[in-house]
């Protein structure tokens, strides 16, 4: 089974077990109810189900059904959860993983490597490094071509002239 990093548990909301949680693609691919989610804890799976998810103020909540109490969710803090890999996802983000994956350029070749990432309002912006230069990408259909995870390479396909990789402000 595939699994797609969907988040992370932020840290509890209430005494009722809720969550507060960070979405890696903010609300396009919110947990429904009923829906599952899996987290890995020393090489096990452990599977949850979702009982509902709502918005406080700004963040997003998560209540799922295992947790009834503020002492389980405190449990859960800063751990990555999943959703098994759907056929619609055409390019997953992996998450914490993506740290190290080489980035090759389709016409320029090997680029440097994703050192870290932001996650921002409307999508992901990765941060990459050269021996050279610093450069980010952000992690949109319209650049990232395909995600070799066998090889751990980000293929991305910039235009020419861009900042940071051709010697662009």
């Amino acid at each position: 089974m595939a699994y797609i990093p969907l988040g992370y548990f932020l840290s509890p909301r209430g005494i009722k077990g809720e969550i507060f949680i960070r979405l890696y693609q903010g609300d396009k691919n919110v947990p429904k109810k009923s829906d599952e989610i899996f987290i890995f804890e020393k090489g096990e799976e452990r599977t949850f189900l979702v009982e509902e998810s709502f918005l406080c103020g700004k963040e997003r909540v998560l209540k799922i059904k295992e947790s009834e109490c503020i002492d389980f969710a405190k449990t859960l803090k800063g751990i990555e959860f999943f959703v098994e890999k759907s056929e619609k996802e055409e390019i997953p983000f992996l998450g914490k993983e993506i740290i190290s994956y080489k980035v090759v350029d389709k016409k320029r070749g090997e680029l440097g490597k994703v050192v870290s990432f932001s996650i921002l309002p409307s999508y992901i912006l990765l941060n990459c490094s050269s021996f050279n230069s610093d450069f980010e990408i952000p992690f949109v259909m319209k650049l990232i071509h395909k995600v070799d995870e066998l090889r751990k390479s980000l293929i991305v396909d910039l235009p020419d002239g861009y900042p940071g990789v051709d010697n662009e402000d």
